[in-house]
């Protein structure tokens, strides 16, 4: 080997060292970087794996939820036709007594004018009083 050919081959040994000692700087703190992330990464997924097992304990009542729900509304709907039926038994109940009395004020004024007839106080029986309704039309 010549004395050129080894200054040329150290040439390009130094040559090779400055550009690629940049490039094997930068790999070295990107590896560095990369490697950090992932800690943190795997960190926050072993929290995040705690979470959602502690989710899940809290949250496991829920599936009964479904159930409980469609029992209220059960037992509401039972409700409703129960408290339906108590209100169409009112309505019943209170046109009978409107009827009831309105029976009892009708044979009250007969009996009155009876009465009245037999001491002497009137002379003619009332009329019965006209219910209000549409008008007649003469014929």
């Amino acid at each position: 080997m010549s004395a050129d050919e080894m200054k040329q081959d150290s040439t390009v040994t130094l040559n090779w060292f400055r550009v690629n000692l940049p490039t094997i700087v930068m790999i070295l703190g990107l590896g560095y970087y990369v490697g950090t992330e992932l800690r943190d990464l795997q960190k926050s997924m072993a929290s995040l794996k705690e979470d959602n097992i502690s989710l899940k304990t809290t949250t496991a009542d829920m599936n009964k939820l479904t159930y409980r729900v469609d029992q209220l509304e059960l037992g509401r709907t039972e409700t409703n036709a129960r408290v339906d039926g108590v209100q169409n038994t009112l309505i019943n109940q209170i046109d009978l007594v409107r009827r009831d009395v309105n029976r009892t004020t009708t044979q009250m004024e007969v009996l009155s004018s009876r009465v009245g007839i037999l001491i002497g106080d009137v002379d003619d029986p009332k009329q019965r009083r006209s219910r209000p309704g549409p008008a007649s039309s003469p014929d």
